[in-house]
């Protein structure tokens, strides 16, 4: 199994270094050719290196075209060019803690209703509210009270993903995709609607939780040096760290401890592991009930998920619970 395993992995791989998308004919001719040389009754026998040559180059096609559909997916659920810049009203739910700035909130949102006729809005998408809006002066710019889980009808402008190429600037399109931003915009100075105050599916109480958590470190810290930084290592919110406090951890080569990742869930859940085999092994009845090192390894990976959960569940703390 390692070789089809490398093969399907460097079939992903590859297909990341395709300027476009190929065409799937190109992939489904050889990958039949090969099923009928691996399946097929032949007069010559394939040694078992030459199948096992052909099992892995046939998962290598299988996690290439597996890529390419993800790709071709994830590209179609686009904005239509024609709606760009222009008014929108959409229904939706906030699904991010809301990075509130001086002059600008934003926030995730994933789009449940398009109420404009005939306009295709993606899923997932990327708002913000600019309080020092041009038109201020005619209308003043009421700050939202945005949570987690709100349901809202929104009146926006949208835009697809675009970013200037910077040397050292981030790819703002490759973020976007990477995580399932379809289109980015800003609110219009208008009136917005509140349709539910906590709509009850799991991803969004688990952002209320960490909202509340947030709140009562903020509460507690109040002007505390390095609040966001005790924010960030607790659930994952790295948003508002200053820049200058980025740069110190840049030149000081701790910036990679900031973001939770294995170094912190491992050490969340060893502790708590070791914790539970010392107090378990000294019970005899704890252990005749259940033995000491799996009562361990159970509470460990628990904690594990829940640091996770509460660290929003990215990529990297979602690899290092499944390891």
């Amino acid at each position: 199994m390692l070789w089809p395993a490398l093969g399907f992995v460097s079939g992903v791989w590859l297909l990341q270094q395709c300027a476009v998308l190929p065409n799937p004919i190109y992939l489904f001719l050889p990958s039949c050719l090969l099923g009928f040389i691996l399946l097929a009754d032949h007069p010559f026998p394939l040694s078992s290196r030459w199948r096992q040559f052909c099992w892995s180059l046939l998962a290598l096609l299988f996690g290439f075209a597996y890529a390419s559909w993800r790709a071709d997916w994830r590209m179609q659920d686009e904005l239509d060019a024609q709606w760009q810049g222009k008014p929108i009203q959409i229904i939706g739910v906030v699904a991010s803690l809301p990075q509130v700035q001086t002059d600008l909130i934003r926030f995730k949102f994933d789009v449940e209703k398009v109420l404009t006729p005939g306009v295709h809005v993606p899923s997932h998408i990327a708002l913000a509210q600019y309080l020092n809006s041009q038109f201020a002066k005619q209308r003043p710019v009421q700050a939202l009270q945005i949570h987690p889980g709100q349901r809202w009808q929104f009146s926006v402008r949208l835009k697809r993903p675009h970013g200037l190429s910077n040397p050292h600037g981030r790819d703002s399109e490759a973020w976007a995709l990477a995580n399932g931003i379809g289109a980015t915009g800003s609110l219009l100075n208008v009136k917005h609607h509140l349709k539910q105050n906590l709509v009850g599916q799991p991803k969004y109480l688990i952002d209320r939780a960490r909202e509340k958590v947030a709140q009562r470190m903020q509460s507690v810290l109040l002007d505390a040096p390095y609040q966001e930084v005790l924010k960030a290592l607790s659930i994952g919110d790295d948003s508002n760290i200053d820049a200058e406090d980025w740069q110190v951890f840049l030149h000081s080569g701790v910036n990679h401890l900031i973001s939770i990742s294995g170094l912190h869930i491992t050490m969340i859940a060893s502790f708590f592991a070791g914790l539970v085999w010392l107090i378990w092994r000294k019970s005899m009845r704890l252990s005749l009930l259940f033995p000491a090192r799996q009562a361990a390894a159970l509470v460990g990976a628990l904690l594990a998920l829940v640091y996770a959960l509460l660290a929003g569940f990215s990529v990297p703390t979602q690899r290092t619970v499944y390891m």
